[in-house]
């Protein structure tokens, strides 16, 4: 069994933080340019962020440091790591740099490989992401569905790379889930040539938990075609970090996607759980073989007023993630369910 959590509908004290810190309009795709960015160090990390560790299940979170969860996430029994972001929060993905740089470079002496799932690398760019992960191509930005992705993940791919992890594109291809969103999951089947793109068809359309169906409702995703929509997201995610330990099971694997998809053991880890029950796809996945962390932003005052209170009693907290982390001025922008 992968998980022996209750799981709460929403975490307020979530909600509240990413509200009061998004300043702009949520958006998928970017025009920016892309730029390298470099790694971070994690003493210069810790002063904008909170690290929160659920160690028992209806106790407080304890307070860490950044390198303590590093040390965790690092450990050889882990197998998947499941971290969920909000796109526009910089400061997450310069805690994502950090937290890849550490699990890769500790696994190194093992001979035990680190690899990379992105969900904003689709499954038409496969033949791209092996060229760019082998050293036959420079070109990041091929990877990525726009230039606003290309900036903010080109520097962690790149960085994967360097260190010799594998990339995976993680997700099914944008203009497929968009047909499903449109026309439902029978959609799908007039694209016969184009199933080895999606994960195994018939993907579990509808939500693989109650808990999930609220959170959907709650977010304003109501159709059945756009709740299809978002579930094949989640699955072929899950999909393709599994198929790779499959075919690699020496190695890890570290899923970088948008919160929502992640937060309270849900979305993702849901369809983890289906593919590697009893009959399942997937050989069975121990509790202490994968980790979820999320990544919420928090605007200056907030950050500092909690931070120097340290108190970390509330229960809306406490199913949100094996780790919370909140980013000191990151901004709440997109969390992984935007319409297909």
């Amino acid at each position: 069994m992968l998980r022996a959590v209750t799981r709460l509908h929403v975490s307020s004290a979530l909600v509240a933080a990413a509200a009061a810190a998004r300043q702009h309009r949520t958006r998928c795709d970017g025009n920016e340019q892309p730029q390298r960015r470099r790694v971070t160090p994690v003493r210069e990390l810790e002063r904008d962020v909170i690290v929160l560790e659920r160690q028992v299940a209806g106790e407080p979170l304890k307070r860490i440091n950044l390198e303590e969860m590093i040390e965790d996430l690092a450990d050889p029994s882990r197998k998947l790591v499941l971290f969920g972001e909000h796109h526009d929060d910089e400061k997450a993905q310069d805690v994502e740099r950090s937290v890849y740089d550490g699990m890769a470079r500790r696994q190194r002496d093992s001979q035990r490989r680190v690899a990379l799932a992105l969900e904003f690398v689709d499954a038409d760019a496969r033949r791209d992401t092996k060229s760019f992960s082998e050293g036959e191509t420079d070109d990041v930005n091929k990877l990525f569905r726009g230039d606003g992705d290309a900036r903010r993940y080109g520097p962690l791919a790149s960085l994967a790379r360097a260190l010799g992890g594998p990339i995976v594109a993680a997700n099914a291809p944008r203009r497929h889930a968009r047909l499903v969103a449109r026309q439902g999951v029978e959609a799908l089947d007039a694209i016969a040539g184009e199933h080895d793109l999606l994960p195994p068809l018939p993907y579990a359309h509808e939500p693989l938990s109650e808990a999930y169906a609220e959170r959907l409702q709650m977010v304003g995703l109501r159709s059945a075609n756009v709740v299809a929509a978002q579930c094949l997201w989640d699955a072929a995610m899950a999909h393709a970090c599994l198929d790779f330990l499959k075919r690699a099971p020496r190695d890890a694997i570290m899923l970088v996607c948008g919160a929502f998809h992640v937060q309270h053991f849900l979305g993702v880890v849901d369809h983890v759980e289906k593919y590697t029950e009893s009959g399942g796809l997937f050989d069975p996945l121990e509790r202490d073989e994968f980790r979820v962390v999320v990544c919420v932003p928090m605007d200056g005052p907030s950050f500092l007023r909690r931070s120097l209170a340290d108190v970390w009693d509330d229960p809306s907290l406490d199913t949100v993630a094996d780790f919370i982390v909140f980013t000191r001025g990151g901004h709440g922008g997109a969390q992984g369910s935007c319409p297909a």
